[in-house]
């Protein structure tokens, strides 16, 4: 298996040149982690330009640690786009096998559960990014009001194209109730998910 490139480290065109190509990876899943990514980074703009200014003195502590929660959570998304394309090169790997030992067995599920594990992560943390959102939206320099309301609509599709690549795995889970369970949890994340993202999407439209 080639080692795969850094693409963080890359220019921006190579990772949609390579998304664009005939290759397994990067696929849905780096791509959802990469959008949630850009929503974080949205989010911490108009959090930059709200601590430091005296106009909003009153609500910087509160502001910075939003900050600090949105930097947090875009370092795990980074991480999440590379372990998502490792996650899917294992797999394919399990599937290009010819055989069909016990050994084989324990190790399709083991790949499939990774390649469940990682999108649902982005899942969970396009959540957190949106409670974030939600609370930036009534404490935010109102002047970057839109760039919330974009962080937001970045967000809340991360959340959607990710959960649909867990359910796509799912479907392949040879463990029905582990399966039944899974998608019962992602089912709550996304009540959740579209919860926030309801929130902050009327607090903006209504300026519009």
């Amino acid at each position: 298996m080639s080692e795969q490139p850094r693409y963080l480290d890359l220019p921006l065109r190579r990772f949609l040149e390579d998304t664009a190509a005939a290759q397994p990876t990067p696929g849905g899943g780096s791509v959802a982690a990469l959008t949630a990514a850009l929503a974080s980074a949205t989010g911490r703009m108009a959090a930059n330009y709200t601590v430091g200014r005296k106009r909003f003195a009153d609500v910087q502590q509160e502001v910075s640690a939003l900050q600090q929660r949105l930097a947090t959570a875009g370092q795990m998304l980074e991480q999440l786009v590379a372990e998502d394309m490792i996650a899917y090169r294992q797999l394919q790997a399990v599937w290009r096998r010819d055989d069909a030992t016990p050994a084989s067995q324990v190790d399709r599920s083991a790949a499939l559960v990774g390649a469940i594990a990682v999108p649902f992560e982005v899942v969970a943390v396009a959540g957190a990014l949106l409670a974030d959102l939600d609370r930036l939206k009534d404490v935010a320099n109102p002047d970057l009001l839109s760039d919330v309301g974009v962080a937001a609509e970045l967000a809340v599709a991360a959340a959607r194209s990710a959960a649909l690549n867990v359910r796509i795995n799912l479907n392949q889970l040879d463990n029905a109730a582990e399966a039944d369970s899974l998608r019962t949890q992602l089912s709550h994340q996304l009540e959740h998910v579209e919860d926030r993202y309801r929130s902050v999407s009327t607090h903006v439209n209504q300026w519009i």
